[in-house]
């Protein structure tokens, strides 16, 4: 899940937010700005997260390209670091697709009115 106004991703575990929602929250992973939009990639090992730095949260906010985070999932979920790149992307990058046939990752840029492609990278 991203969280936006706090710039991170939130890794839950789905059983337990039934039985132990307290105790759900596996991983908090620092992104970028105003994070919104995320898809997984290579078969879940792989999250990206579409940085919005839209202007909603104080002292954001910025007309230029923004960037989708890559993270990778096992390393967030062992608690070590997990940000391992950033793809630059348009202005306020919203939507995410991943075809998994191909590894192509679309990308909708609301602001800029534009799509991107790019493939998703490998899995460390």
């Amino acid at each position: 899940v991203t969280a936006l106004q706090s710039n991170a991703l939130l890794a839950f575990n789905a059983k337990s937010l039934l039985v132990h929602p307290t105790s759900a929250l596996q991983a908090v992973i620092p992104v970028g700005s105003e994070p919104v939009g995320l898809a997984l990639a290579d078969q879940g090992q792989i999250a990206l997260v579409a940085n919005s730095n839209r202007g909603l949260v104080a002292g954001t906010g910025s007309n230029r390209s923004q960037t989708i985070a890559v993270v990778n999932t096992h390393a967030a979920l062992a608690h070590r670091p997990a940000l391992i790149g950033a793809v630059r992307a348009g202005l306020y990058p919203r939507d995410l697709n991943v075809d998994a046939g191909t590894g192509q990752v679309l990308v909708g840029n609301y602001n800029s009115n534009t799509v991107e492609v790019f493939k998703s990278p490998p899995s460390p």
